[in-house]
């Protein structure tokens, strides 16, 4: 007895102790499972990078880089408020998790008494901002005075602690009647949050809603879709509870994870209840059929989610530990759950016949028309591949109307932009940086980088050190801009993000200036978050690049142990390879960019598309007849292609674009690989016969 008979043996005879214990560990699962949301942004850089290590030495000599940064028309602010607006500052600059504040009203504008604004000084400052380029005061004050923003350097080593001094922040000002608009990572982490919670409500209502419609409409058993159901639940249960174990935390990607799990779910659940004989279904048939494609699937499915494993970024790392656990699960819970839940609950009671006719196509004409389609569809796509383009920039994962985006807007139009690159620039002798030999190689640069595209502000010591004395500078803003022995200079470079050009381009920009000139005595390196997420994709889209070709003989070499001709074999791969060149060209027709989340659709969806292909070519090797086989698969084909196309759609209605992009990405790949596996694999195959 090999090992499907006697797993099949084990199913029927102990089917209520398999139900028992399942439902024993998912209620352990569900008392230990601890969700919690990855949401920060330096979770998305390699760690293991020479430019992090250069990110870390800079916020270790001139601070924290996190921020809050809160804009407001200084019209709302009245002399009424001004009390609780300074009491505000200081309760929100002694909170733990808080570095620094930079408040203009307290640093500039406030009168002798200090009870109101000085007209005077600001009148003095719309004279000198219309006089001289924008300075470090223009980050907190718009040229025409209307706006002003406040600077919240948070703490990183308390992160935890964000999300609250964000949210207290947004409620004291709104207290005082101040309309803010907010910016910042330590804003965009909390928004990220929200967000990702919100989804994950959305995306998972859709889909209980998408399984339980499909598996009426199909299966017509009301006690098939509570043994789905519940497979469903176990998995995800068990899932959450593996992965709290491991110390990982969910992020965007979860978002891909849930509509995965429930089409595992699903489409086997559809494998196995659709095989009948003569109308009829029996356990020990159907299970005989889909045992072995079922493993095959298994194995490519957790084959196609082990790129995340190699992603240089922690947070997609540790979805290649999760994916490969979750499928896993799923497929064990769907291969020997879900059919012991069956054989308690049916009390032997005969399956409905199934909705749809399992009639193959007959239209010969038909067929050779969607063949050429798809032929010609691919060749366009192959032409257009070059057109890709990438996206690294976090802001563009929310529309441009959200919330997030016009806070984003309005502080960049008025006061500064909001993509931040520092220039370190040091001595190669150990020396003072702020000699005037240095100053000058360094004013020069500066000089020049104003007429960058997109810049709207340069923040150096130079703003000092040109306009008054030192010693009336702030002590926290001569920390974060000059190192204790003097040797490092920091200048930060602010771009538009969300008008501005790429980040690259911003990059290339400042090394091209450098290297325009010659500087002896100094070094230079850039660096920041946003450059560091930069490295981070590139070194991502290059190991992808490697990694799809491995998958690709990997997932070959499985399909090997069902399919031993190597003239099949390379058929297998056409129809599988097609669909992803041709979501590829989609990709550029939609204008699409490739960005850390829809960059893991090629893999992902290779592995659950070449599930079918399994099944269909396991059915014609037992039928050794591609008609018979069709007849056998097709209604489960079309189903289960219907059911992954409406779970990936669930994903459209996410409010992060990438993971919108993502799932009808896969809509798209999903029913073109449907019509390779119908109707141009059979073609490639012709008559030819497998053995048994």
């Amino acid at each position: 007895m090999n090992i499907e008979q006697k797993l099949l043996s084990i199913i029927k005879n102990h089917y209520r102790t398999i139900v028992a214990c399942f439902i024993l560990l998912a209620m352990f699962s569900a008392a230990t499972a601890r969700f919690s949301v990855e949401h920060s942004i330096e979770s998305w850089v390699d760690k293991s990078s020479d430019h992090y290590q250069q990110y870390q030495r800079m916020v270790a000599e001139f601070g924290d880089d996190a921020t809050l940064f809160v804009a407001y028309d200084r019209a709302d602010l009245t002399s009424n408020d001004l009390a609780d607006y300074q009491s505000l500052i200081e309760h929100i600059r002694a909170s733990e998790g808080v570095d620094t504040v930079y408040d203009p009203v307290d640093m500039f504008l406030l009168n002798l008494e200090g009870d109101n604004l000085d007209e005077i000084v600001i009148d003095d400052l719309k004279k000198t901002f219309a006089q001289r380029p924008s300075d470090f005061r223009n980050v907190l004050m718009s040229a025409d005075m209307k706006t002003l923003g406040i600077l919240i350097i948070l703490d990183q080593e308390f992160e935890s602690l964000h999300p609250r001094i964000v949210n207290e922040v947004k409620q004291g000002l709104a207290e005082i009647g101040l309309r803010c608009h907010f910016a910042g990572t330590g804003y965009f982490s909390e928004v990220l949050s929200e967000s990702l919670t919100h989804d994950l409500t959305v995306v998972i209502s859709g889909l209980v809603i998408i399984t339980i419609l499909v598996l009426l409409w199909f299966l017509r058993s009301p006690v098939v879709l509570v043994c789905v159901i519940a497979g469903i639940g176990i998995s995800l249960l068990f899932t959450l509870a593996l992965t709290s174990m491991m110390g990982i935390q969910f992020n965007l990607l979860t978002l891909i994870l849930y509509p995965l799990v429930f089409c595992i779910g699903i489409t086997g659940s559809i494998h196995l209840f659709s095989r009948r004989e003569q109308g009829l279904w029996h356990l020990e048939s159907a299970f005989n059929k889909i045992f072995k494609p079922s493993v095959v699937t298994m194995i490519t499915t957790i084959v196609g989610c082990a790129a995340f494993i190699i992603a240089p970024q922690t947070v997609v790392r540790d979805m290649g530990l999760v994916f490969p656990v979750a499928i896993s699960i799923s497929y064990l819970v769907m291969i020997i759950f879900v059919p012991s839940a069956y054989l308690l609950l049916s009390n032997n009671r005969a399956l409905p016949p199934l909705f749809v006719s399992s009639s193959a196509s007959s239209y010969p004409r038909k067929n050779i028309i969607i063949n050429l389609l798809l032929i010609c569809t691919a060749i366009v796509a192959v032409f257009q591949l070059h057109k890709l383009r990438t996206e690294p920039d976090a802001i563009y994962f929310f529309s441009p109307d959200s919330e997030l985006v016009q806070s984003y807007q309005f502080i960049e139009d008025r006061l500064a932009g909001l993509l931040i690159v520092d220039m370190i620039v040091g001595t190669t002798d150990g020396r003072s940086v702020m000699t005037q030999g240095n100053l000058e190689q360094i004013s020069r640069l500066v000089k020049n980088a104003r007429s960058l595209p997109g810049l709207t502000t340069i923040i150096s010591p130079l703003d000092w050190l040109q306009s008054y004395k030192e010693a009336a500078v702030m002590p926290e803003l001569k920390q974060a801009y000059i190192s204790n022995d003097r040797a490092t200079m920091r200048i930060t470079f602010r771009f538009r993000s969300t008008s501005g050009p790429s980040y690259r381009a911003n990059i290339d920009g400042l090394n091209r200036l450098w290297n325009e000139y010659d500087h002896p005595g100094l070094t230079m390196h850039i660096t920041g978050l946003l450059p560091l997420i930069l490295e981070a994709q590139d070194a991502l889209l290059k190991t992808q690049a490697v990694v799809f070709p491995v998958i690709l003989i990997l997932m070959t070499l499985v399909l090997s142990f069902i399919i031993r001709s190597p003239k099949v074999l390379l058929c297998a791969c056409l129809a599988n390879i097609l669909p992803l060149i041709i979501m590829a060209g989609a990709m550029v027709m939609l204008e699409i960019p490739v960005n850390s989340i829809n960059l893991f659709v090629v893999s992902v969806m290779l592995g659950v598309i070449v599930d079918d292909t399994v099944h269909l070519l396991y059915a014609w090797k037992q039928n050794a007849s591609i008609e018979r086989a069709m007849h056998e698969v097709k209604p489960a084909l079309w189903i289960t292609t219907l059911t992954i196309v409406l779970a990936f759609t669930s994903l459209l209605f996410s409010s992060l674009r990438p993971v919108a992009q993502f799932g009808l990405l896969s809509a798209i790949a999903v029913i073109i690989a449907y019509l390779c596996d119908v109707y141009m694999l059979p073609m490639l195959l012709g008559r030819r016969k497998l053995s048994a």
